[in-house]
């Protein structure tokens, strides 16, 4: 009996030597990193609507739909919305390229109306007065929350012409796009290039492509005619 143990015990140890290990895999000296979380593209921020427009008194009557033909010495006044804690300018360049600040409003809490001209009397419409030089005129307002916004930021350069348009033509800018409302026909002599609303066009993309995301930009073109 003692020997028949022996030769279990023995067995044993043979086994438990004889057993095959596992092999050790040592860990990687730079494991691979683990992916990041891809975050889904945030759409940009959207622009407010500053429902720019230019009313034109005649008969003793307001028009906003940009009736044609403008003349000068013809008065009307722009309006729109200003949104809260936002500064607004009103800028005017003219075909031969002159370049105006008609006016400048600061922040306030809420949303506010925008004139001009803003008359002391709030009760009461100010008007401006369409004045030479007849031709290309373009009336810009621009907002922004960090400050106001000059010409020069919005790249409107003094002393750079604006092509002729014909008379009754009426080109929008709202929304981040530019659009032509009304194609005119007849221009008066000294235009000289072949598209001028191409060409217009084209500027006001260029400029709202220009503009910082803070920045919003709406208004309108028009040619004024000589009576």
């Amino acid at each position: 009996m003692l020997a028949t143990g022996a030769l279990v015990a023995v067995a044993l140890v043979i086994g438990v030597v004889a057993w095959p290990k596992k092999p050790s895999v040592a860990p990687p000296e730079n494991p691979p990193p683990t992916p990041a979380t891809v975050q889904p593209p945030q759409e940009p921020a959207k622009k407010p609507e500053l429902r720019f427009a230019l009313d034109v008194y005649r008969g003793n009557t307001f028009f906003a739909d940009y009736p044609t033909p403008f003349q000068l010495g013809e008065q009307g006044r722009v309006r729109a919305a200003v949104p809260a804690t936002h500064h607004a300018t009103l800028i005017l360049a003219t075909e031969p390229g002159a370049v105006t600040e008609l006016s400048r409003t600061d922040p306030r809490a809420e949303e506010s109306a925008f004139a001009y001209p803003s008359p002391p009397d709030p009760k009461r419409a100010g008007l401006m007065k369409f004045a030479a030089p007849a031709g290309t005129h373009v009336f810009l307002l621009a907002v922004s929350s960090s400050g106001p916004v000059s010409a020069e930021r919005l790249g409107l350069k003094p002393g750079e012409p604006w092509p002729r348009l014909p008379y009754d033509t009426v080109i929008r800018v709202a929304g981040g796009r530019v659009e032509v409302l009304v194609k005119g026909r007849d221009v008066e002599p000294g235009g000289s290039v072949a598209d001028p609303e191409g060409e217009v066009v084209a500027r006001l993309k260029k400029l709202l492509r220009a503009a910082t995301e803070d920045v919003t930009v709406e208004g309108v073109v028009i040619a004024v005619k000589r009576r």
